[in-house]
């Protein structure tokens, strides 16, 4: 019997030979159980809704097959298909009922996936079955299109099978708020089942949840926040563009400003690092202090500047000493050159020097160390002490030589007859010996003793000598550095500062009288007059005012008023620093006035006698005039550019980014409005329970924020056009150019280091959403949020400069993730409310039918 099966199987496999060259024969025994028609057509539908499901969150559905379904193998092709079609999702488990003639599957996949393989399953699709005639180990089911079965050929299967649904339903059950409770696929969740989840022992007030489209309401709120952010930022970068065309005109402004100050030749001087007698940065800074009060004739104030005032006095007293120490020092110097000349000449013969030279090195060197002031100034210091440091060498050295004399004595000494050592002490020992030399043998007579030492006491060696030229060279060096200063252009820096004493001996005299005013001032004694009398010789304003009164006939009184009236508003604009924008519009329309009066008259309205000037030909020598004049044309140039640069539309042409243009900041602006208005109407905290719909809209919302960012982000600044670091150090607050690059160059950094920190938080987020999971555990996101939560309420809103509209959109979106800094709170269901609750969940369900269009 065995033989006989072995044979027909044989003889079987035998008569299919020819057969298993067939395609389709192929195809199973490389274990497919699908054909390449049906294999491309569920890889183009997968192709093709890729985005969508990758974006989809998964669902838990029901769904009851029906039509062509029982039997031929049905089961296995819904299996297969899936297995290839479905990206993210799966079949759970499936069961075929007979009686109703369906199929049900519970699947967890995306609603997109669901429908596809539904909308797949509708077309008629045959199943050949094989299960003689193949090597083993190859599939005994191929799934084909219906349109296959005429390319089969000489394919012969054991059985054909068709497969196809005619209506199919599905039942998604209820995921959302219903009362307070949160329910997951028809089920409500408990602080037990939720800490399952989340892998805890049990959900704790501590440890609250937050849904996934909780975190898409946060997510697309700290997305605005960072897209608000990058508009600031970009519009800061805007005004930096501006600001650095503006930057020269500013600061000639400025200085123009500063040459009609009261105390202009004084800081010229101060402040002027070119002569290092005249330089003193802090009596400055005490000085422009009082200035600041003096211009704006706030002459009540003054004793809350007292300490300024004290300050100045004690540091002018300083400089003066320094002054006297340096003039000291010069002759000093004098001294000591004279002397090393002599030195010098000496030397030129190998002679030593004389006991009184070294005296009167030692004496100027003595001298030179009494000095307090030089020592201790910042720019003479290291020299100085050179200098010191090179004499003392020289004046050792010196003392050396001079013991060199005795010691060649002592050789002389010693060819003398040695006398027998007397016992006694160490004082009458060199008496005895000193007694024995003078009376030496003739040979050794004094006579010619004295002449050997004479002649000797002087000289030097060739190394001796060019050691002590050394250090005469570092000396007359040292000397050169500190006594013979020169400025940048230089001149003599030493007489220089006497021919400027003068103004420092007028503040001096201006100090003092200060003094007694805060005096007066502190025994409530009204000092106006007296005050204003101190500085309006100095007030250039006052000047040029009495210098047209003298000039110029006016027509009226009034007329006169008028004018002296624009000039007391223009110093006060001026004196009022720093100098700003909103002043600009003032400023030009009181020049303007001023410049029309000044060309009105012409030579017949002059004072003089037998004039040949006009007053504008006359006003044209007159520098503080024409300082305010400058200032006028540089304010304009300032204007002008700022105007020039805003009407530009784009700036794509430009070789390297820096900002985007007005027009297109305006636009962002609009698109960013329009995008919170959206925002405001799609909440969800603590009111929608259809997390779905909400959940759609939020997906709409997060792909308009990405669009945006995108654009915004589209072009990037080179290093050399990206603000890093703030240029300048330390600044000078009166300059109102240099608050202002301060102030933006702060801004950028600032606003550079959240945008940096709220995308981190955006990713973070992002990965949190990406887990496709219902809820989320407060325990891991609490620490993030506290950290976003302290970023947000750090942030200086006035530093970025928003307006109000965007500072309330800013203000919104931090409210809203506010709300979710402890999470969502959630009803624990209790035992009576299940049965309730799961009528009212059956209810929800979502449940929708396909037909087949044939």
């Amino acid at each position: 019997m065995k033989a006989k099966a072995k044979t027909k199987t044989k003889t079987k496999t035998v008569t299919k030979i020819l057969d298993t060259n067939n395609h389709y024969y192929k195809l199973l025994e490389k274990k497919f159980h699908s054909s390449d028609i049906v294999r491309s057509q569920i890889a183009e539908i997968k192709e093709r809704v890729k985005k969508t499901v990758i974006e989809e969150p998964l669902k838990s559905l029901a769904v009851s097959f029906n039509g062509e379904v029982v039997g031929n193998s049905f089961e296995k092709t819904l299996k297969i298909i899936t297995k290839h079609l479905f990206r993210k999702g799966k079949i759970d488990c499936y069961k075929t009922d007979k009686e109703r003639g369906v199929v049900d599957a519970y699947i967890t996949a995306t609603e997109t996936e669901v429908e596809e393989l539904i909308q797949f399953l509708m077309k008629k699709h045959l199943v050949l079955h094989c299960k003689t005639g193949l090597p083993k180990g190859a599939s005994n089911m191929l799934i084909i299109d219906e349109k296959e079965k005429k390319l089969l050929g000489d394919f012969e299967p054991d059985d054909i099978g068709c497969n196809q649904v005619s209506t199919a339903e599905t039942r998604e059950k209820y995921t959302g708020r219903l009362e307070g409770y949160l329910i997951h696929n028809g089920l409500p969740l408990t602080t037990k089942t939720l800490g399952s989840e989340l892998r805890l022992n049990e959900i704790v007030t501590s440890n609250k949840v937050f849904t996934s489209t909780g975190l898409k309401e946060v997510f697309l709120n700290l997305h605005f926040i960072t897209l608000v952010i990058m508009l600031d930022l970009e519009q800061h970068y805007f005004q930096y563009r501006i600001f650095k065309e503006q930057e020269e005109d500013l600061k000639e402004v400025e200085d123009n400003i500063d040459n009609l100050g009261l105390f202009t030749e004084l800081f010229d001087h101060l402040t002027n690092e070119g002569n290092p007698l005249l330089f003193n940065n802090e009596l400055f800074m005490d000085v422009l202090k009082l200035e600041h009060i003096v211009e704006k004739d706030n002459w009540k104030v003054l004793p809350a500047y007292d300490s300024y005032v004290y300050s100045a006095t004690n540091k002018l007293d300083a400089h003066f000493k320094f002054l006297e120490e340096y003039g000291l020092l010069q002759k000093c110097a004098e001294s000591v050159e004279l002397l090393i000349e002599k030195l010098e000449y000496k030397l030129s013969g190998h002679n030593f020097a004389c006991q009184s030279e070294q005296d009167d090195l030692s004496s100027n060197y003595q001298e030179l160390k009494e000095f307090r002031s030089i020592p201790n100034h910042s720019l003479l210091k290291n020299d100085f002490l050179e200098l010191l440091g090179a004499f003392r060498k020289l004046l050792v050295y010196l003392d050396s030589m001079s013991v060199q004399g005795p010691t060649k004595q002592d050789d002389i000494q010693k060819k003398a007859p040695v006398l027998e050592k007397p016992a006694r002490g160490l004082v009458a020992t060199l008496k005895e010996r000193a007694k024995s030399l003078l009376s030496s043998p003739a040979e050794s007579s004094p006579e010619s003793v004295s002449h050997e030492v004479s002649h000797n006491e002087n000289a030097l060696t060739t190394e001796q000598k060019e050691d002590i030229l050394i250090l005469l060279s570092q000396v007359k060096e040292g000397l050169r550095k500190t006594s013979r200063l020169k400025t940048d252009s230089g001149v003599d820096a030493y007489i220089e500062a006497r021919k400027n004493v003068p103004y420092l001996t007028n503040l001096s005299g201006a100090l003092d009288q200060l003094k007694k005013l805060i005096k007066d001032i502190n025994k409530n004694k009204d000092v106006q007059e007296q005050f204003q009398d101190l500085f309006n010789r100095k007030n250039k304003f006052v000047i040029l005012s009495n210098k047209l009164s003298k000039l110029v006939k006016f027509k009226t009184k009034q007329e006169e008023k008028k004018i002296c009236g624009i000039l007391t508003d223009l110093q006060t604009l001026l004196h009022d620093k720093p100098f700003k924008e909103d002043k600009y519009v003032k400023f030009i329309d009181n020049v303007n006035k001023l410049e029309v009066f000044v060309n009105s008259k012409d030579v017949s309205s002059m004072k003089q006698e037998g004039a040949t000037l006009s007053l504008a030909q006359e006003m044209d020598q007159d520098k503080t005039f024409n300082k305010v004049l400058n200032i006028k044309t540089g304010i304009q140039n300032i204007i002008e550019k700022s105007e020039e640069i805003s009407k530009i539309s784009t700036f794509k042409n430009d070789r390297e980014f820096l900002s985007f243009s007005q027009k297109e900041l305006d636009g962002f602006l609009e698109e960013l409005i329009v995008f919170n208005k959206k925002l405001k109407v799609t909440t969800y905290y603590g009111k929608q329970s259809d997390f779905e719909k909400i959940e759609k809209e939020f997906d709409k919302l997060i792909e308009q924020a990405n669009d945006i960012e995108a654009r915004i982000k589209s072009r990037r600044r080179s290093d050399n056009n990206t603000v890093f670091k703030e240029s300048d150090q330390s600044i000078d607050y009166t300059k109102n150019s240099m608050i202002k690059k301060k102030s933006l160059e702060k801004t950028i950094i600032g606003a550079q280091y959240q945008i940096s920190q709220l995308f981190e938080f955006i990713e973070t987020v992002k990965g949190f959403l990406g887990q496709d999971s219902f809820v989320h555990s407060g325990v891991a996101t609490s620490s993030l949020f506290d950290q976003i939560t302290y970023l947000l309420s750090n942030t200086d809103v006035k530093l970025l400069d928003f307006t109000s509209l965007t500072e309330d959109m800013y203000n919104e979106s931090i409210k809203t993730i506010f709300q979710y800094q402890v999470g969502e709170t959630f009803n624990e269901p209790k035992k009576g409310d299940i049965e309730r609750l799961m009528k009212k969940i059956e209810k929800k369900a979502i449940v929708k039918t396909y037909k087949s269009k044939k």
